[in-house]
């Protein structure tokens, strides 16, 4: 098996493991006895943070972009001094604010709103979708049938800014079919008033 397959599956594996966890906290009837990973209510999400998720569809091609409504990053396995560690390690010039507000908006995972400005016509795939569709062999077939023209799916984490929004992190997913598509964290910059990625590292990537 080659590396990048393996590591590839692990990955993706992970990433359906996140959404059911998230499903199942969200599902449980009694709130007190599963800390909420989802929160229930669609996040707001600010222009800048649009700008943002806008620039990974800039190459977009397709007819309807496919995004996953509930947010997901790289760290719920790992505990807080990890996730900085191995942020750091990987992306030396992210600034600190950058960093805390990075993990802090991203502790639990957060609703996309289905009013964001992304530059291309979207829909939002809800964590039952997901899992409904990813569950099945055949999946990548399937999203092509029900969403002609998507391409894949995106899924986003939340972002975090240093304190005078001039910096920005950000781990986006993309897949285009079963074990193929990327994974990782952007790092931007405000310039000349526009976002511009100024480093990125993909953990995954087949």
């Amino acid at each position: 098996m080659p590396a990048s397959y393996g590591k590839y599956l692990l990955a993706f594996s992970c990433f359906i493991v996140a959404t059911a966890c998230s499903l199942i906290a969200v599902s449980s009837p009694d709130p007190t006895a599963t800390p909420t990973m989802t929160d229930s209510l669609p996040t707001t999400i600010e222009q800048g943070d649009q700008a943002i998720y806008a620039l990974f569809f800039a190459d977009f091609s397709g007819t309807t972009a496919v995004v996953r409504e509930d947010t997901f990053d790289d760290t719920y396995t790992q505990n807080e001094q990890e996730t900085r560690d191995y942020i750091l390690s990987n992306l030396s010039d992210v600034s600190n604010e950058t960093l805390n507000s990075y993990i802090e908006r991203n502790v639990v995972s957060s609703k996309l709103p289905a009013t964001m400005n992304l530059g291309v016509d979207y829909i939002l795939l809800s964590t039952p979708e997901f899992l409904e569709l990813t569950s099945k062999s055949n999946w990548g077939e399937v999203l092509k049938e029900t969403y002609p023209g998507s391409e894949g799916f995106v899924a986003f984490s939340r972002i975090g800014f240093n304190n005078s929004h001039t910096q920005a992190l950000v781990y986006v997913t993309r897949v285009t079919a079963p074990l193929v598509g990327e994974g990782g964290y952007y790092l931007l910059e405000y310039n000349a008033g526009q976002w511009k990625i100024i480093g990125q590292f993909l953990n995954v990537n087949t």
